[in-house]
């Protein structure tokens, strides 16, 4: 990409300067759009460090991750001790499935600016997304001991420690993080799923049901009131339910009533603790297309193929839509023998639909009967934990 040549020297900081500036405060905003315009201003304009960085991070995010590469690329031809551009760059890789190109880029922004402390936090869901969750665990120990505070650390850490089975060590790191959080309804969203792995299920239900009671709609927002006549009539039942004994069907019924007024959040995790107390495939099942809708199709994947253990042989309706959530996901983010491995199992048991025909046909096509190659620079399949 040009950079115009033809500003003078204080006229051209003047302007990266401001529209920096402007960058960064829409930024902290939320308004990534037009943060990523003013940040892809001051780079044509000549802007050093974090401006192009932050451009590359917010394209690669928003509009075109191809095109973003290649910016990072050119970036960090001109300037290779550009950190920044590095850990750009390992994000958009992250986006695109290419995790372990994006732990190598990681690893060399640290050497670039060890301070850069989100780093770590990059690592370790790209190692999680690899099966490597011992690894994970110790690089957001290292996010966390550089960033204390950081919500997102912690729960990305307390999901790789219960996938290991450590859920008193997950409970621990949530009970240090309540005590800094204690009116955050995402603490208790996390600690209910924990105390549900864990077979205490009344502690279950209080958190999730606290996570319900500090998540009302804000006034300003759209459908505001209608979203606040749906919360008041799930807080009413809610408070009488909170002094029952929990059990499965009163947990189906909050989550239901979680989905219908959106909070995907607060419900995946009451299905989650559903399924601990007693596994079917329907609450394994919403939590899978709830990971698909949000595009976290790896957890998803998991998700539907535990349900399908639960499925009895002669519901085929649901093996298809099982199979058919499996072949797609597994399509779409990179894992293509996996897709083949699932579009075969159900012909096998003699599903057969349209979707399911179009993605074993391109597979076949494109990359043949073993694409293991693709596979091995994309999502890394090949661990244990994803095959």
């Amino acid at each position: 990409m040009r950079r115009t040549k033809d500003i003078s020297g204080d006229r051209r900081n003047s302007d990266v300067d401001r529209m920096t500036s402007k960058a960064e405060e829409l930024y902290r905003k939320g308004d990534l759009e037009n943060a990523m315009k003013c940040y892809g201003t001051a780079f044509k304009a000549g802007a050093k460090g974090r401006a192009p960085a932050m451009y590359v991070l917010l394209m690669g995010i928003l509009e075109d991750p191809e095109e973003a590469i290649k910016i990072s690329n050119e970036i960090i031809s001109e300037d290779p001790d550009n950190g920044a551009a590095y850990a750009s760059r390992a994000s958009t890789l992250t986006i695109q499935n290419r995790y372990y190109e994006a732990i190598s880029d990681y690893k060399v922004a640290l050497q670039k600016e060890p301070s850069h402390k989100e780093m770590y936090a990059g690592i370790g869901y790209a190692l999680s997304t690899l099966g490597r969750h011992e690894e994970s665990v110790k690089a957001y120990r290292k996010s966390l001991a550089m960033l204390p505070g950081d919500a997102e650390a912690v729960y990305c850490m307390c999901r790789e420690l219960e996938i290991l089975g450590r859920y008193n060590e997950a409970l621990d790191l949530l009970k240090k993080h309540k005590d800094r959080e204690s009116k955050n309804r995402d603490v208790y969203m996390h600690m209910g799923r924990v105390y549900g792995k864990m077979g205490d299920w009344k502690q279950a239900y209080r958190n999730h049901v606290k996570a319900v009671w500090l998540s009302p709609p804000e006034a300003g927002e759209s459908g505001y009131e209608d979203a606040m006549e749906r919360y008041l009539r799930v807080m009413k039942i809610s408070k009488v339910a909170r002094s029952a004994e929990p059990d499965v069907d009163s947990l189906f019924w909050l989550a239901a009533q979680l989905l219908r007024i959106n909070w995907d959040d607060n419900a995946i995790n009451v299905f989650d603790t559903i399924t601990c107390m007693k596994p079917n495939y329907k609450a394994y099942m919403v939590i899978g297309e709830i990971y698909e809708r949000h595009g976290q199709l790896q957890w998803a994947i998991k998700y539907y193929e535990r349900g399908l253990e639960f499925v009895d042989e002669n519901e085929s309706v649901v093996f298809e839509v099982a199979f058919t959530n499996l072949v797609r996901c597994a399509f779409h983010c990179g894992r293509f023998r996996d897709s083949l491995k699932y579009s075969r199992k159900a012909m096998d048991l003699g599903i057969n639909n349209e979707e399911i025909d179009k993605y074993y046909s391109v597979i076949l096509k494109n990359y043949g009967e073993d694409p293991e190659d693709l596979d091995q620079i994309t999502a890394g399949w090949t661990t244990p934990e994803m095959l």
